[in-house]
């Protein structure tokens, strides 16, 4: 039995290396997997103290500069 599960996955990966549509079908899916990811982090912002603050014009700061400019416009 085992050796039916090395010959089935030798299969597999000779016809991975071999097609290009397959390798990059495969390669979609975490792509977009990691796609969602990013901007699941960047929606929920306030947990990455980009914007920590209740002030408004605070937040306003934060949505439009880089973190190292926002210290000089106190």
């Amino acid at each position: 039995m085992r050796m039916v599960g090395r010959v089935i996955r030798t299969v597999h990966l000779l016809t991975y290396s071999s097609d290009a549509s397959m390798r990059r079908r495969v390669t979609a899916g975490p792509n977009e997997v990691e796609a969602d990811n990013g901007f699941s982090e960047w929606l929920h912002f306030g947990n990455r103290e980009v914007v920590a603050d209740n002030d408004p014009i605070e937040q306003e700061k934060a949505i439009k500069l880089p973190v190292h400019e926002q210290g000089h416009l106190s």
